[in-house]
């Protein structure tokens, strides 16, 4: 058996496998919080297994450098292998950056658990993973000619490069109140949140329900009442937000595809796409994933998926786990 968890910066999911990913104990959903919490929800999940469980996976939303990460969306300055191992009773933990389970996971997906953007071809290389959630997440799996082979990416930190005015914007926006411009500062949930904001401090207003709604949901927690609204045409300004939100995703899945040679295709995963499809599923997207001067004809041969499974990196843990830990 071994333990799986996929530590993000708003929600915990643990739960427990056997060796050959059939789920022991089932998800159980923990808020993150500051991430002080993590040994004693881990303790409640262990305590539910049918017998001893020696071993461990976690996926968490940083970089992870020689057993400790650091992470960048969760308050808890260090998670270290060795400490919470002899905190929770476990003889091997091992720990993973989420968008390493995030791409882990992939080879599990079943059909109806993606959707395809992008046809493309059919090829056995590389493919990026581009999950927009709390923050960006980014990672890459390289094909060694047997199996592919998750690693990891802090791409998300990268600056931005805006193509449109309004990214120009967005970007001078940016630069005036954060000090720089990073690309998880545009597509994740607090990118849209900044992308609204930008658009309001050029004097634009929303529509008087939205703006209600977001000033009731307060900072953090407003980029799903824009999101909604785009999706049901409730206000002009949600929509160009969510337009300029998706174009940005897809030159970035652009970007990643070019920069790693993904011809096993690009997937996009994080918890943000499956919840806008609609908005993802227009010609916005692919028109601006394919618009390359130099790189369209390789972009178009390229599969771009949205990931669906909300465990794919639950799922991706315990595998990764099995099979390096």
């Amino acid at each position: 058996m071994i333990l799986a968890g996929d530590i993000g910066g708003t929600n915990t999911r643990l739960a427990i496998f056997d060796d050959n990913l059939k789920p022991i104990v089932a998800l159980q959903k923990f808020p993150t919080g500051d991430g002080t919490a993590l040994e004693g929800n881990i303790a409640k999940v262990l305590a539910q297994a049918p017998g001893p469980v020696e071993r461990g996976c976690l996926a968490i939303a940083g970089p992870v450098i020689e057993g400790v990460c650091r992470s960048t969306n969760i308050k808890r300055e260090l998670f270290t292998e060795v400490d919470i191992a002899k905190s929770v009773g476990l003889k091997k933990l091992t720990l993973i950056n989420d968008l390493v389970a995030n791409a882990s996971g992939v080879e599990l997906l079943e059909e109806n658990e993606q959707i395809t953007l992008i046809e493309g071809e059919k090829h056995n290389g590389t493919r990026a993973i581009v999950s927009p959630g709390t923050g960006l997440g980014e990672a890459i799996l390289f094909h060694d000619g047997h199996v592919h082979r998750a690693m990891p990416s802090e791409g998300g930190h990268c600056r931005f490069a805006p193509t449109t005015p309004d990214e120009f914007g967005v970007a001078q926006y940016l630069q005036k109140i954060k000090g720089d411009s990073i690309v998880e500062h545009v597509i994740s949930g607090q990118g849209i949140e900044n992308i609204f904001n930008y658009f309001l401090s050029t004097g634009r207003k929303p529509a008087d329900k939205v703006a209600a709604d977001v000033a009731a949901a307060g900072p953090g927690r407003s980029a799903a009442v824009v999101a909604a609204a785009a999706i049901h045409s409730a206000c002009p300004l949600c929509v160009d937000v969510m337009k300029l939100f998706v174009h940005a995703l897809a030159v970035e899945c652009a970007n990643m595809a070019v920069k790693t040679f993904a011809i096993g295709g690009v997937y996009v995963g994080g918890g943000i796409p499956p919840k806008i499809l609609p908005l993802i599923q227009n010609d916005g997207f692919n028109k601006a994933f394919l618009a390359h001067v130099t790189m369209s004809k390789f972009l178009a041969k390229i599969p771009v998926r949205v990931i669906l499974n909300d465990d794919t990196a639950l799922e991706g843990a315990a595998l990764y786990g099995l099979r390096f830990g």
